[in-house]
């Protein structure tokens, strides 16, 4: 399951091919990034358009979501904080992050380093909900430390 954002768009780059995955998201760019991918099935989950970051939201997304279990969601975020944990601007795409969150066995956040020690305006999820935090080579170790020492384990890709 992929959030939208840019960060997660890149994520799907990175899929290998012939990977046989199947991929839940309610980024409508994502799935179009995906749809020459005939190795992968794509499930895109329906809602109202928000079209500045091309992702379907409301209440039909989230009841979709609640429906569907994955093993892994990458989660995109505008900011991630260790004290208030994964936020965004927009409070419909929090809500329908946090109903993806809670449908994973995995959570990984992806976020660059630019989004580390940052707070936006709503509430995704706490940082002890996520797994893995992967961020870029130029993070700092001051910056990934914290996070460390909240058990999230970090990888720099």
């Amino acid at each position: 399951m992929l959030t939208p954002g840019t960060t997660t768009k890149e994520v799907v780059r990175s899929l290998p091919p012939d990977s046989g995955i199947s991929v839940v998201t309610n980024a409508v760019n994502v799935a179009m990034e995906l749809s020459k991918r005939k190795d992968i099935q794509v499930f895109l989950m329906g809602g109202h358009l928000r079209g500045d970051w091309f992702s379907l939201v409301g209440a039909s997304t989230v009841q979709s979501v609640q429906k569907t279990f994955v093993d892994i969601v990458f989660i995109g975020a505008n900011a991630v904080d260790v004290q208030r944990g994964l936020t965004c601007h927009n409070p419909e795409e929090a809500e329908v992050n946090r109903a993806m969150i809670a449908q994973a066995k995995q959570r990984i956040a992806v976020a660059d380093a630019s989004k580390l020690g940052q707070v936006a305006d709503w509430l995704i999820c706490p940082i002890t909900d996520i797994d893995l935090l992967i961020t870029d080579t130029g993070a700092k170790e001051e910056l990934t430390a914290p996070f460390a020492r909240a058990g999230v384990k970090i990888e720099r890709a």
